[in-house]
């Protein structure tokens, strides 16, 4: 880790929401990535509470969302397993002094090498997509001479009204259909260094309601009781992630949709949302039921990720240039690249924050690109360069994602929960951007 800053921020317990952000832009300089540690803290207690009522129940954070160590850290003493799909992840995770007992490790395409690794390690469980995994599987458990936990990802079998066709494409890239689980076990039974004990199931992200969830949920019981009488004992089922990131807000259609000013006036525009505590909730009464009904005391496992840290990071940024309808600032969708079709970040503009709201503008980014655009007809107050912005819920997704499309990409900066502010990750240079090229051939 690089060397902490002494910089006092805040108090206790300090969160975006709190923080004098003007100042400590000041200390950051921009554009910069800021994550909180008491925010995370927050998240990680609130969803744990909600989800009481299922215990025993396993988080496994979802690293991908956001691999920086102390965020990493900090989930890790709170007791959160960690979900991974590759090495990078992987890397960063044993950094952070993951247990490999705490691991599962994802995806419809993985690296033998780091399939290996995972086994040598006793990796928690290995959860499979398809047929030819089940080989590869079993050679390397007989080159290492160790027996494979693993479990299979099922395709979520949604199909009625209400599931959105985004989901519904999603749905049909990974994992097993339900009607090949009686083959699958079948093929399991003759492999005796293969051990399945894990149901796994994404519904997509974010899920909004909790009624797609519980459709699965229903589905993985009744599908873990019909494999019991193939002597197959599931002890997990995993429902993924998907959890909604609560402050942002959910959107039907993006502001830059023709009409969407006249919709957003009569309420249209804003799509029907539980909160992650309230779906949370639901989800844990329907296990209790579910267990209760099948005789099945399986613990349930989840993999949230942004529900944990899109609230955790903000973006500081300054404003660099005006033309009117623009203001241009020193942020990119380089910075946020994730395209946010489903939601909008929080945005504000400290040391202007007393003054009204009179202007509609688009906040644009520095690059030339025409789809550097950051909010488009928003409303914000009159504006100067060399104001502070910042953009709120951008802890998930953000700097994993980041690219170097023409700019190098920012620091990253983490506020422990005693206000202290540290720096986790240095600003880019050019030269970095450049390093792997190999010049002298040129």
């Amino acid at each position: 880790m690089l060397t902490p800053s002494t910089a006092p921020i805040g108090g206790p317990g300090t969160a975006p929401e709190t923080a004098d952000l003007a100042s400590l832009a000041e200390h950051t300089g921009t554009p910069a990535y800021v994550f909180f540690e008491q925010t995370l803290r927050d998240r990680h207690a609130a969803l744990r509470r909600s989800l009481a009522a299922a215990e025993p129940v396993r988080l496994y954070y979802s690293v991908k969302s956001n691999f920086e160590s102390r965020v990493l850290a900090t989930l890790r003493d709170l007791g959160c397993g960690a979900e991974i799909s590759g090495a990078v992840e992987r890397l960063a995770v044993e950094r952070a002094r993951f247990g490999w007992d705490r691991v599962v490790f994802d995806g419809p395409v993985k690296d033998e090498d780091e399939v290996e690794h995972a086994v040598r390690n006793s990796v928690h469980l290995i959860n499979l997509e398809c047929e030819q995994e089940l080989e590869v599987l079993r050679r390397v458990a007989r080159h290492t001479g160790r027996r494979v936990r693993v479990g299979v990802r099922l395709s979520p079998a949604l199909r009625g009204p209400g599931y959105g066709l985004v989901i519904r494409t999603y749905g049909d890239k990974f994992g097993f259909q339900m009607q090949d689980l009686e083959r699958v076990s079948e093929l399991v039974r003759g492999m005796e260094e293969i051990e399945w004990t894990g149901l796994l199931v994404h519904v997509g992200s974010p899920v909004t309601r909790a009624e797609p969830y519980l459709r699965v949920l229903e589905q993985c019981f009744a599908a873990a009781a019909a494999l019991r009488q193939h002597g197959i004992r599931i002890e997990e089922i995993n429902l993924g992630g998907g959890f909604p990131a609560d402050p942002m807000l959910n959107l039907r259609l993006p502001r830059r949709v023709r009409f969407a000013r006249l919709w957003e006036r009569f309420g249209w525009l804003e799509a029907a949302a539980e909160s992650s505590s309230t779906l949370a909730e639901r989800l844990a009464a329907a296990v209790v039921h579910l267990r209760r009904r099948y005789e099945l005391p399986a613990t349930i496992a989840f993999e949230p990720g942004r529900t944990l840290v899109a609230s955790a990071g903000i973006m500081l940024g300054r404003v660099r240039a005006l033309r009117s309808p623009w203001v241009f600032v020193d942020i990119s969708l380089n910075d946020l690249p994730e395209k946010l079709s489903f939601a909008e970040r929080r945005l504000a503009f400290p040391g202007r924050s007393g003054a009204p709201l009179t202007e509609r503008r688009h906040i644009g980014g520095p690059t030339l690109a025409t789809g550097d655009v950051l909010f488009y007809d928003c409303i914000v107050p009159e504006l100067r360069c060399g104001d502070t912005i910042a953009i709120f819920d951008a802890g998930a997704y953000s700097i994993a994602r980041a690219n170097q499309f023409t700019r190098p990409r920012p620091a990253v900066y983490f506020v422990d929960a005693r206000g202290v502010l540290h720096l986790i990750r240095r600003a880019e240079a050019a030269t970095d951007v450049l390093q792997t090229q190999a010049w002298n051939e040129a």
